[in-house]
């Protein structure tokens, strides 16, 4: 349901980044807490999913699922730092903000497995886990 809310933040993006000044900090401001937000809901989620593995396949990767639960568990911190820099100039917090966007959205990097080998080393293909 929160994410319901993403075109304010957006919107006001929008309408004052091409104006530098303060409103246009306070906007990128406002639109970096609403990505805090997001991302501390977004673990909370995770954990609830995770947590005794309550709503995982019995099969599941561990190794993926720490892996995974390590590269979301600094979005929150990161978004902060995206927060303090819209004081200091909106065009880079936009841009942090764009950039954890696109990382926390590329597909996920290769794993290695448990016994230390990577799963491209053993010939078989690749699993995504999608």
């Amino acid at each position: 349901m929160l994410g319901s809310y993403h075109p304010f933040p957006t919107s006001l993006v929008a309408e004052y980044i091409a104006h530098p000044g303060a409103n246009a900090k306070i906007a990128a401001a406002i639109f970096s807490v609403f990505s805090i937000v997001m991302a501390l809901f977004f673990n909370l989620l995770r954990h609830h999913a995770a947590d005794g593995n309550r709503l995982l396949f019995e099969d599941h990767d561990r190794g993926k699922v720490k892996q995974i639960t390590d590269q979301f568990r600094f979005g929150p911190l990161l978004y902060g730092i995206a927060f303090i820099a819209a004081f200091f100039n909106a065009a880079v917090s936009l841009g942090l903000s764009l950039a954890l966007a696109v990382f926390f959205a590329l597909p996920e990097r290769p794993t290695v497995d448990s016994d230390g080998t990577h799963p491209a080393a053993s010939g078989d293909p690749p699993e995504t886990g999608r």
